[in-house]
């Protein structure tokens, strides 16, 4: 049975030509990528990647799971990331503005104060001494 992770680290890889890459970009470690990409290329029952030192080739195999997964992905990312940004609570506006203004009258006189710098006015001479 293939797990949806699996699906997602491929994606990566092939979207970085790299393990190393979709590993950091995933936030995973490169072993535990190989270990999705090796899953999955055992399901599959052929290789979707032609490994070199500095890259990772799709073989067409991996290039038609690519066409097909990517846009599906994609849109399971972007759907999961709608009920995150719903899910947050926004307070109302009169709490916030509670609690900054409480955060103003605590750190008013500390060192988080920004205050503007006075500076002299800058003098130009109107003429150059050395043409």
């Amino acid at each position: 049975m293939v797990d949806f992770e699996w699906y997602r680290s491929f994606v990566y890889i092939y979207k970085y030509n790299s393990v190393s890459q979709a590993a950091k970009t995933r936030i995973m470690t490169q072993p535990a990528m190989s270990q999705h990409l090796a899953s999955l290329e055992a399901e599959v029952g052929e290789p979707l990647f032609i490994r070199t030192a500095r890259k990772m080739i799709p073989t067409e195999r991996g290039k038609e799971l690519y066409s097909q997964l990517a846009p599906l992905i994609e849109s399971l990312e972007e759907t999961s990331l709608g009920f995150h940004a719903a899910s947050l609570p926004t307070p109302p506006r009169s709490a916030l503005d509670r609690q900054l203004n409480t955060i103003q009258r605590k750190y008013s006189r500390s060192y988080l104060a920004l205050r503007p710098i006075p500076f002299p006015p800058l003098e130009l001479p109107t003429s150059c001494s050395c043409c």
